[in-house]
């Protein structure tokens, strides 16, 4: 769909993102909603479905932190936005077009496509660190199972 479009429905109805249902549509869930359920985080998004057919990343873009970074100008936009699976998938096929292209990652094209670390960065977690967590939670959630 058009962009333009798309960052006003999205931002007009303050919706973030879930995950999917089983037939391959977005789950959504009102930004209220998200506000109050303090339990909708990063370390709970989905694995990424077998079919999907694009990504539009709400929030940062994959390409405004550093690679090995998941990042969000606050904590509240982090839960809201920051979907792990898919920005490393963004970040893998960056790297296959790169292969592909080289010269994406010469001056003066490097500059749209990698950006150093916004001063207004609230929240920040490096991937490591990420599934480290994530990799915690679930084994304390299976014992306490």
């Amino acid at each position: 769909g058009d962009q333009g479009f798309q960052n006003i429905y999205w931002n007009k109805y303050q919706f973030g993102f879930d995950g999917y249902d089983d037939d391959y549509y977005p789950r959504l869930v009102n930004w209220q909603d998200l506000k109050r359920n303090k339990t909708i985080n990063p370390f709970l998004r989905p694995d990424l479905p077998e079919r999907w057919s694009y990504y539009h990343p709400f929030g940062m873009k994959p390409w405004m932190c550093p690679k090995d970074t998941y990042c969000e100008k606050t904590e509240e936009d982090a839960r809201r936005y920051i979907w792990p699976q898919m920005q490393d998938l963004w970040w893998s096929e960056f790297d296959r077009m790169t292969t592909a292209w080289p010269w994406l990652l010469e001056e003066p094209w490097r500059d749209y496509c990698i950006k150093p670390m916004p001063d207004d960065v609230e929240y920040k977690i490096s991937r490591d660190e990420f599934w480290k967590q994530k990799k915690q939670m679930q084994q304390e959630s299976e014992a306490n199972g």
